[in-house]
């Protein structure tokens, strides 16, 4: 049954597509395409599996990813878990990257009570600390709900009751957790703490505004982003990085030099229909990093 959906639909070029109209803003686009391709991957029999490393797995989630942030963007945040339910099942079921961007989402809006109470339902479930995400899961919690809301003592206590998580995580928490109760009480916060670093972590971020949303994925991009970036630079992405730059330059200047110009310059010759692909083809390479793409 895989595999005959696969003939049908070309998953990484959807993704490629919604990840396009993200970019533009496009959001109602984005999600039609995402809710195609889950109501085909819904179809398939090896998703009840709960393998995570199947592609059919992988792909429903860069769908959800892509689709969760069109329809906060489009009809709000509260109505990103609903449509989360309808394609993911119940809270307990969601696999660990979509309820972190769900969290994520919450904190955003400063609606902490949500973010833990969603989170907390999902951690109580014993069959998600065997997830590959178990431990970015818990640091989410411990870091991003637990500390800034004052109970470092609860944060304590479930540390030392987990046994899923690795002892170097749990003693860095830990640690975490010791700081935030040395810090005085008028002025707890997680930004007053010394934040553990997010290696593990491979989302980038929409960009925030201040919250612990923004604050967590600018940890998150510090620490792991930043530092992949820098181990992958080399001459050849230095040359097309600056490639796009002379592109959208010479863009500019045509626009800005040509006098006679019809209503539309791109819809007359494929002279000018190759630039204007080269054109949006620089500005998605230069500006994704904006929004949370799915690798």
């Amino acid at each position: 049954m895989a595999k005959d959906i696969a003939k049908v639909i070309d998953f990484p070029k959807l993704l490629s597509t919604a990840k396009q109209h993200l970019i533009f803003h496009e959001y109602r686009t984005v999600i039609s395409a995402c809710v195609y391709g889950l109501e085909l991957l819904r179809s398939t029999e090896n998703l009840e599996d709960n393998d995570e490393s199947s592609d059919g797995n992988r792909h429903k989630i860069a769908l959800g990813v892509l689709a969760i942030q069109a329809v906060a963007l489009d009809e709000g945040i509260d109505h990103v878990e609903a449509f989360v339910e309808r394609w993911f099942g119940e809270i307990r079921a969601f696999p660990a990257e979509i309820l972190q961007l769900c969290v994520c989402l919450y904190l955003h809006i400063n609606n902490s009570h949500s973010a833990q109470k969603m989170i907390e339902e999902w951690l109580e479930d014993r069959k998600n600390q065997n997830h590959q995400g178990f431990d970015l899961v818990v640091e989410l919690y411990i870091q991003n709900i637990l500390i800034p809301k004052n109970q470092a003592e609860k944060a304590q206590n479930f540390l030392n009751a987990c046994e899923s998580i690795s002892e170097k995580k749990k003693e860095r928490l830990l640690l975490y957790v010791k700081r935030s109760q040395e810090v005085p009480s008028t002025c707890t916060s997680h930004s007053s703490i010394s934040p553990l670093s997010s290696s593990e972590n491979n989302i980038q971020e929409h960009q925030g505004t201040g919250t612990s949303f923004s604050l967590l994925l600018k940890v998150i991009r510090l620490c792991s982003t930043t530092s992949q970036v820098l181990k992958r630079v080399s001459l050849k992405s230095t040359l097309k990085t600056g490639a796009r730059v002379v592109i959208l330059m010479y863009f500019l200047y045509v626009v800005l030099t040509r006098t006679n110009m019809p209503g539309d310059i791109f819809s007359h010759g494929s002279g000018e229909n190759l630039i204007w692909n080269a054109v949006k083809q620089a500005w998605r390479a230069l500006f994704a990093p904006y929004h949370m793409i799915p690798q």
